[in-house]
């Protein structure tokens, strides 16, 4: 390279110098000084190198962990786990199996894996070069609690392999209590199981059977309406939970005896016996407070279940239209509550069961508008030969939200459509109520109804009338189809 360098720049002063001898027919030349040459060539090498020796992008592959096999030996006072784990490497340096700092015991490893302490917990390292098939097994210890109903508990943790074998060895006179919703691999306590924590208990043979405790999670949903503080209780029911269990309601709570599930049955005044279906995980009590007028309630004992192990206190509030709810209570916070499943954790409040609420209710005063008015008012007017009348009132009406009109006294509604769509209409007293389309600047509202009047004779006054529906309009359009041997004959 050096000598190529030399040449041509010795080729291109050669060229500089001769080029006056030419003199007058001499070609046309530029001068290029040294310093300047030197550079430019430089600049040209390095864009060379960089298109000849530019790098690839390497897509991440991460570890792949195919199987794992995790042995539990399980006697009265601690739980050996032993785990054995298969797998390929990918092209990350490691890759993490069981959180936290466990004590292990008994490393081993083969091909390119080499068992480690990250700061996710216990993982693997991967060297360089060596067979990408992979194992490791090692051995944790883990203590085994006794619960106050005589069976004895521990927690473990399976991999996140994509085949997870679990074989369980109980010693000391003890058999699973829980079951496992996994199939059984040998019929000698060996089962399939997904990834993640796993609760094991256990009990004597010899023992009486235990009846598991409640373990059910209960958040409350509080809100404002008809001068009632009103209540959604949900409760959830997790794994391995005795399903029959009596909820607790708050002094004073109203309910709707036949709103109850088929597995519910009224006890003593404020408790409702629970009998939940094995295949029903999680649903919702309604029910309500009366107010009485009133805008505070200083005490309030959230919705608790006996005996429970799960989790409760959790509460959030629904605020209303027209007023606004506060609320306090000693020890409360911000939390997350979890549903269980595969469902998303809920931002809410909670504070302990003993701790009671106070609710404080503040009225809003409503701020007066002014009254609609539509452009024009179409009203269609149709007689037919049997005295029945067919009548159909339309307007744009300006914005969208809820209309309200006033009932058609004499008649019956047979259609009712927005923007040509057939639409839902509610009843409030003397008022019908509509929901329109928040997203456009005008909706068409149209309402046919039937009504009867005397049948046509050879002549006779026909007379209609336009229903009031509450709108005011700058127009009001009128028109009426009459049989075909009638003639109208004045207006």
């Amino acid at each position: 390279m050096r000598q190529l360098l030399i040449r041509m720049l010795t080729t291109g002063l050669v060229t500089v110098i001769a080029a006056p001898s030419f003199g007058a027919n001499a070609p046309e030349s530029v001068t290029v000084p040294w310093n300047q040459f030197q550079e430019l060539y430089r600049e040209h090498l390095k864009l060379e190198l960089q298109k000849k020796y530019k790098p690839e992008k390497k897509e991440i592959l991460p570890a792949e962990l195919t199987k794992s096999q995790c042995r539990v030996i399980f006697d009265r006072s601690k739980c050996r786990i032993i785990y054995s784990v298969y797998g390929r490497r990918g092209n990350q340096n490691s890759t993490s199996l069981l959180s936290g700092n466990p004590a292990i015991s008994s490393p081993e490893s083969t091909g390119c894996a080499r068992l480690q302490r990250l700061k996710s917990g216990i993982g693997i390292l991967f060297a360089a070069d060596g067979n990408p098939d992979f194992s490791v097994k090692f051995t944790v210890s883990v203590p085994v609690s006794k619960d106050k109903d005589g069976s004895y508990f521990t927690n473990l943790t399976i991999p996140q392999a994509l085949s997870n074998e679990l074989t369980i060895n109980f010693k000391d006179n003890l058999k699973l209590l829980s079951g496992l919703t996994a199939a059984d691999l040998s019929g000698a306590g060996g089962y399939f199981v997904s990834p993640g924590a796993i609760k094991l208990r256990a009990i004597d043979k010899d023992a009486d059977k235990v009846v598991p405790k409640p373990d059910l999670n209960l958040m409350t949903t509080y809100g404002v309406g008809e001068n009632r503080l009103q209540m959604r209780v949900l409760v959830s029911v997790n794994p391995g939970s005795n399903r029959t269990f009596t909820l607790r309601l708050p002094a004073g709570t109203r309910y709707s005896r036949g709103m109850l599930p088929g597995f519910a049955q009224p006890e003593e005044s404020g408790s409702i016996l629970f009998n939940v279906p094995d295949k029903l995980d999680n649903f919702i009590l309604r029910c309500s407070i009366d107010l009485s007028k009133r805008t505070r309630i200083d005490k309030l004992f959230q919705p608790y279940i006996k005996d429970n192990n799960g989790k409760e206190g959790f509460f959030k509030l629904e605020q209303p239209v027209a007023a606004e709810i506060g609320v306090m209570a000693e020890g409360m916070q911000d939390d997350y509550f979890n549903p269980g499943g595969n469902a998303k954790s809920v931002k809410c409040l909670s504070a302990p069961i003993g701790s009671p609420l106070q609710f404080n209710i503040k009225e809003l005063s409503a701020v007066k508008q002014p009254e609609v008015i539509v452009d024009s008012i179409f009203f269609c007017s149709a007689l037919e030969e049997n005295g029945s009348v067919m009548s159909v009132l339309s307007f744009d009406y300006p914005g969208g939200g809820q209309l309200k009109l006033k009932k058609i006294g004499s008649g019956e509604l047979w259609r009712f459509a927005v923007n040509g769509q057939k639409s839902g209409i509610y009843e409030d007293g003397d008022y019908w109520r509509i929901n329109l389309p928040p997203d456009r600047k005008s909706n068409k509202v149209e309402m046919a109804f039937l009504g009867k009047s005397t049948k046509p004779g050879i002549q006779g006054i026909y007379k209609s009338t336009m229903p009031d529906c509450g709108l005011n309009a700058r127009t009001i359009i009128f028109s009426a189809v009459l049989p075909k041997r009638l003639e109208l004959r004045g207006f």
